[in-house]
């Protein structure tokens, strides 16, 4: 598949922003790096001021932009981008320039097609309670991966260039990969088996910046860790929040393991009728990182559990229902900094593997009530058949 910067702009051209104009002077007069003057560019094409046309079908392809700074920027369209700003050329002159630097990949656009599968074929996670309106597509593989709209950052990667990263990720079933998803799934399986998901570990990580450079309102547990507040107390997110679907909250894990039939429980559920475990075969945990002394208990006693992710029980906290709030009690260096697993667990696997998220080499160790992993997977579950193949078998085993 080929593609090529469409002028149908030109037709009706939308209004560029003056901001944008202001940028390429200072630009021109060495105000600011040609760097910054790039990202004013992504709102061109993400405004579809530039518009981005598969050549073969015609269709419009929704761009996923990458710009690289290894190739210099000719001088040429600097002394446009001035002449521009003063006026003395069009709108249409500059943005020629612009589409000469896409069409040599000095800016280098990525394109990936929207699914051909239509709004009805698209089966979000139960719990997920979003509108594909809401949504950026992003790309497929065995699953297709959105993002929500505007909730990503850029960043400059002194080898990639300007990079856009999507904070969260919604993931829908592929159609492509039915007959996979029906040896990985567990629709048809008679065993039971419940993954539960961390919401208080999500509440935690609120205000969690993910290393970004912006600044969140919310504070969390990771503000006070950091000096930043004495917030050791936080409100518990909602379940239409958007933290619920962020890496800390292992959000991509319980979101492919609830498409593929496993029973999904919250922290909450667990918390308040811990015996709830004692209805289902196994247990999966993902990043519980955060959890009571009732969740660790009834965690810790059930016979068949899988630490997907390495971390879990590490730190005990204590809920208020009435006013809706977690409060750390112990662990992760607190109220000392020599007390590392809250609960003193035997078993505590987060260093080193918490750390290490290619899991190039994952394996699953055996420990009392069930296995643990040696590495923290959120970033393969969309994309490894063998690891949810993995976690159905190990699941499923009845023997010892």
């Amino acid at each position: 598949m080929s593609s090529t910067v469409s002028n149908s702009w030109a037709q009706e051209t939308p209004q560029i922003p003056n901001w944008i104009k202001n940028n390429a002077g200072w630009w021109a007069n060495d105000e600011i790096t040609e760097n910054e003057f790039l990202n004013a560019i992504q709102y061109l094409i993400k405004n579809e001021i530039i518009v981005i046309s598969d050549i073969a079908s015609n269709e419009r392809l929704t761009p996923s932009i990458d710009f690289s700074y290894k190739k210099m920027v000719p001088n040429w369209i600097k002394n446009n981008a001035g002449w521009w700003a003063n006026d003395e050329i069009l709108d249409s002159a500059f943005i020629s320039g612009l589409e000469w630097l896409i069409s040599k990949e000095i800016i280098q656009v990525e394109n990936k097609k929207i699914p051909t599968h239509g709004p009805s074929d698209v089966f979000f996670a139960s719990g997920m309670n979003v509108k594909k309106s809401q949504l950026t597509f992003l790309f497929s593989n065995l699953f297709d991966v959105y993002g929500f709209n505007d909730d990503y950052v850029w960043e400059f990667d002194e080898e990639q260039g300007l990079r856009q990263l999507w904070i969260s990720a919604v993931i829908a079933l592929n159609p492509e990969y039915m007959d996979t998803y029906e040896q990985i799934a567990m629709w048809d399986d008679p065993h039971n088996v419940a993954v539960v998901y961390p919401i208080f570990t999500a509440s935690a990580y609120q205000g969690y910046d993910l290393g970004f450079p912006f600044v969140s309102e919310v504070r969390g547990f990771y503000n006070h860790y950091r000096g930043e507040c004495e917030c050791t107390t936080v409100k518990i997110i909602s379940e239409t929040d958007i933290y619920q679907t962020r890496y800390q909250a292992s959000g991509m894990g319980i979101q492919v393991l609830s498409l593929l039939g496993y029973t999904t429980l919250t922290d909450i559920d667990v918390d308040q009728n811990p015996d709830i475990l004692k209805e289902f075969d196994s247990v999966i945990m993902l990043h519980n990182e955060y959890v009571t002394r009732t969740i660790f208990d009834a965690v810790t006693n059930h016979p068949h559990v899988l630490y997907l992710y390495p971390n879990a029980l590490y730190a005990e906290i204590e809920v208020n229902y009435d006013d809706n709030t977690i409060t750390l009690i112990r662990g992760h260096g607190y109220p000392e900094p020599d007390i590392d697993n809250g609960f003193d667990w035997e078993f505590d696997n987060t260093r080193p593997y918490e750390f290490d998220e290619q899991c190039l080499d994952m394996q699953f160790m055996k420990i009392d009530n069930g296995w643990m992993t040696n590495c923290y997977p959120e970033l393969r579950m969309n994309q490894e058949p063998i690891i949810l193949s993995a976690i159905k078998n190990i699941t499923t085993y009845s023997g010892e």
